[in-house]
């Protein structure tokens, strides 16, 4: 039993106070006869008496010593299985300033880490764990290494690499003249660095406000041996929760990329469906470009370049056998694509809905009439041109409610028998009439779909044999150059002139408008040629 009083003494001077009541629970369950005669040896003192007879007597110092070097092995495995067997970061820092405190008599305890490397400027160290002397532990509280340590304890430590003891701070210079020394009541300090494979990865400072030489040498030699364990838990545990943090970071990385990936499926369907909208688009307004090539007297050529795969000009001829009159059409939508193809897809069924009513009717100026609309003082053609203008007029106002767009148009009508023409301008660009010398005509008028009450320029004029007329919309001279340079209406006026029929007119405005543009057209072009080659029969 005797060795058992020994060590609670060995323990209590050490100051490792868990470790008495450990001991002196298993004493208590011991035989009480055993625990009489250990007696004389546990009485030759009291607890306070041999706590100063390890300060003042040299005979119970080297006992206390002996013993504590015989009883610290099994202390000292136990602190490395504790430390070894903790992988997780702030579990192990809690335990190891508890450890560190519990066995070393220290009240308040700071573990700093490394977290520059040595010889940069700024603080080396930072606070990862403290406990204060009530016992409660914080971690990784942000505070810098100067906040919580004594700078010189700091710097000596970490320059010379070798323990730092201040035995009694009230008496020791310079530590006595430190405030915050002062102000916590600190008796004595210890400070020493944390070092593994010969780098000093952190320092553990240590202080007691209760009593002066509470750090002895047995205890700094116990604690740097710990420090090696320390130092390897601490960067195992460490290099633990960087792998869980890669790991951590690739299953986000995998996330996101399943994300990803499901956003490129969907945008990819979207893409194909919009790609398949337009491809429909095209096919139906590339099917709205009628042009009736009847094997009459005219010749009649076209040029169409849309912007998008679905644009926004409209051409279109129909022929009236029944009156001898040929009717052309060029429109222009406000802007480009679906919507715009919607609206010309609109305004092509009103156009051939109107014709066609023009077609049925009887033939003959006498009795000329259209839903209701008796032919006026003028020419029967201008009536049937004014129906069909008021019916695309209608066409366009009910569509535009949904795209919120309008149509310009230039709509000629020609007889064929007698080369004369009707001419309605709804916003439109002006024509070109004429063979050698050509002459522009533009007449005011405001867009179809622009109001309720319909206005369009008219005039009338008669083409002689071989007379060309030239319909175009405004992207023909819109698109422009890497120089800003637009193509000049003079330009189309001298190629319109010098070419009698309208096949090599197109062929010499279609090479020109490429090489203006680069093949990047910012607008929708639309060109349209006609030649009058004289009259013919009624027959």
């Amino acid at each position: 039993m005797r060795p058992f009083v020994n060590a609670i003494h060995a323990y209590e001077v050490w100051g490792a106070s868990s470790k008495v009541k450990e001991l002196e629970t298993l004493v208590l369950t011991m035989d009480p006869q055993a625990i009489v005669h250990a007696q004389p040896v546990a009485s030759t003192t009291t607890r306070s008496s041999r706590h100063r007879s390890q300060q003042h007597s040299e005979s119970t110092q080297g006992t206390t010593s002996q013993i504590s070097a015989s009883l610290d092995a099994p202390t000292l495995v136990r602190a490395f299985q504790a430390l070894s067997g903790e992988i997780k970061l702030d579990a192990l820092k809690t335990r190891l300033i508890n450890l560190v405190c519990e066995n070393s008599g220290a009240r308040r305890a700071v573990l700093l880490w490394r977290t520059e490397p040595k010889g940069q400027q700024g603080d080396e160290y930072k606070v990862v764990a403290m406990r204060a002397t009530d016992g409660s532990v914080s971690l990784d509280i942000g505070a810098s290494a100067q906040t919580q340590v004594p700078m010189a304890a700091l710097s000596y430590v970490s320059r010379s690499g070798r323990p730092l003891i201040v035995a009694d701070v009230t008496k020791e210079e310079p530590w006595k003249f430190e405030r915050d020394l002062s102000t916590r009541n600190v008796k004595s300090v210890l400070c020493i660095p944390i070092v593994a494979a010969g780098v000093t990865k952190g320092l553990l400072y240590l202080e007691n406000d209760l009593s002066a030489q509470t750090f002895t040498s047995e205890r700094v030699q116990i604690l740097s041996l710990l420090s090696g364990q320390m130092a390897i838990s601490i960067e195992n545990a460490l290099l633990y929760e960087r792998v869980l943090s890669s790991l951590a970071a690739e299953q986000d990385a995998r996330h996101r990329e399943q994300i990803s990936h499901q956003e490129y499926i969907h945008t990819e369907g979207a893409r194909r469906q919009l790609v398949a909208s337009l491809e429909a688009a095209e096919a139906v307004q590339k099917s709205l470009l009628i042009l009736d090539r009847s094997p009459l007297n005219y010749q009649l050529a076209h040029l169409y370049v849309p912007a998008d795969n679905a644009g926004g000009d409209w051409l279109s001829s129909f022929y009236d056998p029944g009156h001898g009159w040929l009717f052309l059409f060029l429109g222009d939508v406000t802007g480009h694509g679906i919507s715009a193809a919607l609206l010309t897809a609109a305004a092509s069924g009103a156009a051939t809905s109107a014709i066609e009513q023009i077609k049925s009717s009887a033939v003959g100026e006498a009795t000329f009439q259209i839903s209701g609309l008796n032919k006026d003082a003028g020419h029967p053609l201008q009536t049937a041109l004014e129906h069909i203008a008021k019916a695309l007029d209608a066409a366009v106002r009910a569509t535009t409610h949904a795209t919120k767009q309008l149509m310009t148009m230039v709509m000629v009508g020609v007889d064929l028998h007698s080369g004369h023409v009707v001419y309605l301008n709804a916003g439109h660009p002006s024509i070109l009439v004429g063979a050698e010398r050509a002459r522009s005509i533009l007449v005011g008028g405001s867009p179809f779909g622009f109001s309720s009450k319909m206005q369009c320029g008219q005039e009338t004029f008669r083409l002689d044999p071989g007379d060309k007329i030239l319909m175009m919309s405004d992207g023909l001279m819109g698109n422009v150059d890497s120089e800003g340079r637009k193509l000049r209406f003079t330009v189309i006026r001298d190629i319109f002139q010098r070419h009698q029929e309208p096949e090599p007119v197109i062929a010499e405005i279609s090479a020109l408008v490429d090489a203006f543009t680069h093949g990047d057209h910012a607008d929708d072009t639309a060109c349209v040629v006609f030649r009058w080659l004289g009259p013919t029969s009624r027959d």
